[in-house]
């Protein structure tokens, strides 16, 4: 998420770059105006909206990958 301060935006842009360097597939998504475990429905930053727009994503890409 944007507010999450242990993944720095830097870092993102790092990442990215070694996926593609890689020669990997990928998809980078990064949340709005959430925190770092804006997934986690025990934490003070979760987020409903994003969390199951994640999970979405998620179910999606094991739908196609592992089918």
């Amino acid at each position: 998420g944007t507010k999450d301060t242990s993944i720095l935006p830097d870092e993102l842009g790092r990442i990215a770059e070694a996926m593609a360097k890689a020669n990997k597939r990928f998809t980078l998504t990064v949340f709005d105006d959430v925190g770092h475990g804006f997934f986690c429905d025990e934490r003070a930053d979760y987020d409903k909206k994003s969390a199951d727009d994640a999970w979405r994503r998620v179910k999606t890409l094991f739908a196609e990958e592992l089918k």
